[in-house]
């Protein structure tokens, strides 16, 4: 008979987190902000292995706009890290989040974005996703995600202004931008 014990609960991580990387309970988290990615660590582990050792005009310009985010108290407070909705007893958070998002996933996935557009998808469904679920404007996290994508949606057109090239990829210039939803093709519903 083999012996199939029960594992003993992981050690908790010094700034709070849960588990090792290859955990089940391999989820960390943000402050007030409680979303969670199943596998966060894995997949940041994965994307490191596979990350080119010099990065494209893209990539560093990614990478820059993360930077400015990390430089601020609320960003690194609240959207670096994955959320653990256990560990802030929300257990209604992936009925209400279906794509969670973190800059910390943003961060280890920008080899893998083909556009920067991509990218900023990734980083405007972080905060998205904080403002849906502390829906409140008073809520920290929610004025955190709010001031958050100010920033970053300013530093976006900063980068259309100096790097062309990349912001008609990236959607971010007035020829490309659009308010209304995307064209259609085929009959309209019926």
């Amino acid at each position: 008979q083999s012996s199939s014990q029960p594992s003993a609960p992981p050690p908790a991580r010094k700034n709070g987190g849960a588990a090792p990387p290859g955990t089940d309970d391999d989820r960390v988290s943000q402050g007030n902000d409680t979303r969670a990615a199943s596998a966060a660590s894995a997949t940041r582990d994965d994307d490191a292995q596979s990350a080119p050792t010099s990065d494209t005009e893209a990539q560093t310009v990614m990478r820059r706009l993360l930077a400015t985010l990390r430089a601020r108290d609320d960003a690194r407070a609240f959207f670096f890290e994955p959320v653990d909705p256990v560990r802030f007893g929300i257990p209604d958070y992936f009925d209400v989040i279906k794509a969670p998002m973190d800059l910390g996933t943003v961060d280890a996935r920008i080899p893998q974005y083909a556009t920067l557009d991509d990218f900023a998808r990734d980083v405007r469904l972080t905060f998205a996703n904080a403002k849906k679920y502390n829906r409140s404007p008073t809520n920290v996290v929610h004025h955190a995600a709010v001031e958050c994508a100010r920033v970053f949606e300013r530093d976006l057109k900063k980068v259309a202004r100096e790097h062309p090239s990349l912001a008609m990829v990236a959607g971010t210039t007035p020829a490309t931008t659009t308010t209304g939803p995307p064209p259609t093709t085929g009959p309209p519903p019926t």
